[in-house]
């Protein structure tokens, strides 16, 4: 009888993504929800090589970034048009009582964004 090996990876389905504008010891004001694909994050990477975004610390679990206003919030729409309008689920899913299953933007907080600010990334890896 034949086996056949395959490699031992995770599949990678995405990330779960929040866009908030934090003030030193707050919560933060959330700007945006969204769940984008596997490579839901390639503008991320833009921006950090541009100096405008950096990695503070993650393992996927979650991943947190801060992200200058100024460079993600002109390009915030083009972002979320490539985002999930109703997010995808799995049936062994375990879904949050407050998951909201789509899309979400707060145009009133994102109009308050200075450009100058630093604003909050949380990536959740999907896998």
């Amino acid at each position: 009888m034949r086996c056949l090996l395959l490699p031992n990876f995770a599949t990678m389905v995405g990330w779960h993504i929040i866009l908030q504008r934090k003030a030193h010891g707050t919560k933060g004001e959330e700007l945006a929800t969204w769940q984008a694909g596997v490579h839901g994050l390639a503008w991320l990477d833009a921006l950090m090589a541009q100096g405008e975004a950096e990695q503070l610390h993650g393992d996927g679990f979650p991943n947190y970034y801060r992200v200058r206003a100024g460079a993600l919030l002109p390009v915030l729409e083009r972002i979320l048009l490539e985002a999930h309008p109703v997010w995808r689920q799995g049936s062994a899913d375990v879904i949050h009582p407050h998951w909201k299953g789509r899309t979400t933007v707060n145009n009133k907080a994102i109009d308050r964004c200075t450009p100058a600010e630093w604003l909050e990334l949380e990536a959740w890896d999907e896998s």
